[in-house]
C-alpha cells in the first residue's frame, strides 16, 4: 500500500482504504522521517524516526496507528532490512565531544 506522510503540527498519514482517503493522527512528540515495510514480520508496518530514535507502527482496522520506539539515542540515517535473516540495520550518527580527557559522546546512546 502506499502511504503519505504529512508533516506539519499534526503530523498525520494518509493512505487508500476501500477506495476511500483515510486520515491516521501520528502521535509522537517527533516525527522527522518515514517509510513504509512490507516484510513477513512486519506486514504494512510504517518505520518513523526522530533524532534519536527510530518507531515501528501499524495502522489497524479502527484506523489507529500503533507506534512501538525503540530509544538509540543517536539520529537514525538508514534503514536496512535484509530478507535471509529477516533482520533490520539502522545507521546512525552520534555526536562525540572532544576534551582534555579525550573523546567523549554527547549523550548516551546504543553504541556508547
Amino acid at each position: 500500500s502506499t502511504n503519505v506522510f504529512v508533516c506539519s503540527d499534526r503530523p498525520t498519514v494518509i493512505y487508500s482504504s476501500n477506495k476511500k482517503l483515510v486520515f491516521a493522527n501520528v502521535n509522537l512528540k517527533e516525527a522527522k522521517h518515514i517509510c513504509s515495510l512490507n516484510t513477513e514480520e512486519y506486514r504494512d508496518c510504517l518505520a518513523l524516526t526522530s533524532d534519536t530514535a527510530i518507531s515501528f507502527g501499524t495502522i489497524d482496522e479502527i484506523q489507529k496507528l500503533h507506534i512501538r520506539t525503540v530509544p538509540l539515542g543517536e539520529a537514525p540515517q538508514r534503514i536496512a532490512y535484509q530478507e535471509a535473516s529477516g533482520t533490520f540495520g539502522v545507521v546512525t550518527q552520534r555526536i562525540d565531544i572532544m576534551d582534555r580527557n579525550g573523546i567523549k559522546p554527547y549523550r548516551e546512546s546504543v553504541t556508547t
